[in-house]
Order: structure tokens, then C-alpha cells, then sequence
């Protein structure tokens, strides 16, 4: 079993290179995500190109097995949500993986409010 101290420096340790990463490709995220200014980051093709690249190394959340079951069962939903409002071939979520970015060439403003839509239809 891991101790806490040990995986709280693995975390730091996957969120440092995933900001690299993320960085190399010209987004400009801080080491410290909860330093990131709320804003500065947009999801462009930027982002989506740099998260295509680099989001395996983005660390997964703590989540206990219950927590983690539900949000992933709240993802799905926002996923078919998605596909039923306009976004034919939005992905499930990948429970391997930490945030759904959404699929290349969508309109990311038109995205963005349908998935606050379904997000709140499906809370």
C-alpha cells in the first residue's frame, strides 16, 4: 500500500509533466492547477491538439469507488446528451482518463453551452 506523503508526490509529480506537456504544445498551464488563473485557459483547438497529446498524463481524481462510479454514470449520460443535442459523434467518456474533451471541429462555443445543458439536465 502506498502512503499518503508517496502518492501525494506522484500526483505532483503527473501534474508537473502533464503541464509540461500542455505547455510544449502552447497551452499555458501552471505546474500547480490550483494556482491556474480561472479563464486564461480556453479550450481551442489549441488545447484540444495539446490534450490529444498529453492527456494520458494527466493525473485521475481521488475519487472513492462510489464517487468514481457516479461520475463516471454522469459522464456517460452528458456523452449521450451530447450526441441527442446536435454533437453526432461526441464520445463516451474513457473511465481511464480525467475530463472528456470534446471531439476535433465541433464548435467548441456550441459545445461548451450544450454541455452545460445536459450537465444541469442530468444533475
Amino acid at each position: 500500500m502506498v502512503d499518503g506523503k508517496a502518492a501525494e508526490a506522484k500526483r505532483k509529480e503527473q501534474e508537473r509533466a502533464f503541464a509540461a506537456c500542455m505547455r510544449e504544445h502552447g497551452v499555458p498551464l501552471t505546474d500547480d492547477p490550483s494556482q491556474q488563473k480561472v479563464g486564461e485557459i480556453r479550450a481551442d483547438d489549441t488545447y484540444l491538439a495539446a490534450y490529444q497529446s498529453c492527456g494520458s498524463l494527466q493525473p485521475a481524481q481521488t475519487l472513492n469507488p462510489q464517487e468514481a462510479v457516479e461520475n463516471l454514470e454522469h459522464r456517460r449520460k452528458n456523452a449521450q446528451c451530447m450526441r441527442e443535442n446536435g454533437f453526432p459523434d461526441w464520445p463516451d467518456p474513457d473511465p481511464m482518463v480525467d475530463g472528456d474533451p470534446p471531439p476535433p471541429g465541433v464548435d467548441l462555443d456550441k459545445a461548451k453551452e450544450t454541455l452545460t445543458m445536459c450537465s444541469r439536465k442530468n444533475s
